[in-house]
């Protein structure tokens, strides 16, 4: 158990005459209630280590168990499907939704699985899938207002059940086209601090989930996630994380679903003008690793997969991914469990058809064979 989840229960008179602590002595306890006392802040210097996948609201008890019998000991639940708050005026919670992450919740801490908490859509945002930097959400500071009215809410609610929830992500693939930052509504640094003070009024504990931006600087110049790192001022709480997604190249993992994109990219392999081995995939996210070791801050890959449709070689760049990601000792979460079917490590390389589920699928042995290490670190 973390710093982060430990619920500290109060030194009443029974509690005084119960176990060790009443053969102790009243002087004993004294001590530890002062140590509680004068405890410092939660820090996320031990967060995790976390190996699992993401999945959505919808997802049933019985998907929960499996996953659990898979070893995976983390669930980043999305709403791109179902959002906790409604996209269009007047901006209303889903209750419907908040419910049934109650009930998920419970499901969760039956089978000891960790939930992070991902609203991955909010309002003024066109997609519920990722954020563009052409959205609403840079260009007007009520959409801010609602952003942080949702994590207020997120964080009153739940902010008791940091035994099950392990993180908060603030906002799913930030992006924007200003570098660097300007005073406004683009400003992602002005409102990761916001959104972090609004949190911190009602959950002192819970860890916060910090995703770096994508970046337009021009005519086919982008700054990759992975490089965003670098222009985020690390806020003062030390009680966070930082969370990429990696899908590089994306021309390769995003092969068959994404419009203007063929298939037939391999891996390893040349895609544009890089040859792209292991090698490739560890200069790609050396900035996180620089990162992570200026600052003293844990690592969580969120999201990383390749399509289903990019075959024996998607098998062999997720498993490149976990191989490095173990290495530099980052938590990650595979993308994704039980959701669309072009991800879906249990339907095998068939055809874009093909929606039969396998136990033995080589994709979901590289991810099973991962999670072993929950157990066997």
């Amino acid at each position: 158990m973390t710093s982060a989840q430990v619920e500290t229960a109060p030194f009443d008179a029974i509690t005084m005459h119960n176990g060790f602590f009443y053969a102790l002595g009243r002087h004993c306890c004294l001590v530890v209630l002062l140590a509680v006392m004068t405890a410092g802040p939660v820090s996320a210097a031990t967060w995790g280590p976390y190996r699992g996948m993401t999945t959505q609201l919808d997802i049933t008890e019985q998907d929960v168990a499996d996953f659990a019998n898979l070893g995976g000991n983390l669930l980043r639940i999305g709403f791109s499907k179902q959002p906790l708050m409604k996209k269009q005026p007047p901006y209303d919670f889903d209750e419907e939704a908040f419910k049934k992450l109650d009930q998920l919740l419970i499901w969760c801490e039956k089978r000891g699985i960790k939930v992070v908490i991902d609203p991955h859509t909010m309002p003024g945002t066109a997609v519920n899938t990722t954020t563009f930097a052409t959205d609403e959400l840079w260009r007007d500071f009520q959409y801010h207002d609602l952003l942080d009215r949702l994590w207020g809410r997120i964080a009153d609610r739940y902010k008791n059940r940091n035994h099950v929830i392990v993180g908060y992500d603030i906002l799913n693939e930030p992006a924007t086209d200003t570098l660097p930052f300007k005073a406004g509504p683009s400003d992602y640094n002005a409102l990761i601090r916001r959104l972090i003070t609004t949190i911190r009024q009602h959950d002192k504990n819970t860890t916060i989930i910090i995703e770096p931006p994508v970046i337009n600087t021009g005519i086919k110049k982008r700054v990759s996630r992975f490089e965003g790192l670098l222009y985020l001022d690390p806020p003062s709480d030390s009680n966070v994380v930082y969370s990429p997604h990696m899908y590089q190249p994306g021309q390769f993992t995003h092969q068959g679903v994404e419009a203007g994109l063929r298939l037939g990219p391999q891996y390893p392999g040349r895609v544009g003008m890089t040859t792209w081995d292991k090698d490739e995939l560890r200069r790609a996210m050396q900035p996180a690793l620089e990162f992570q070791r200026r600052y003293n801050v844990p690592i969580f890959i969120s999201e990383f997969s390749a399509t289903r449709m990019s075959g024996a070689s998607g098998d062999r760049y997720v498993s490149d991914l976990i191989d490095l990601f173990e290495e530099f000792g980052w938590s990650w979460t595979y993308h994704s469990w039980r959701q669309a079917p072009a991800w879906d490590a249990e339907i095998a390389e068939t055809g874009n058809n093909d929606r039969k589920r396998s136990t033995n699928t080589p994709k979901l042995q590289i991810l099973r064979d991962a999670f072993h290490r929950n157990i066997n670190p």
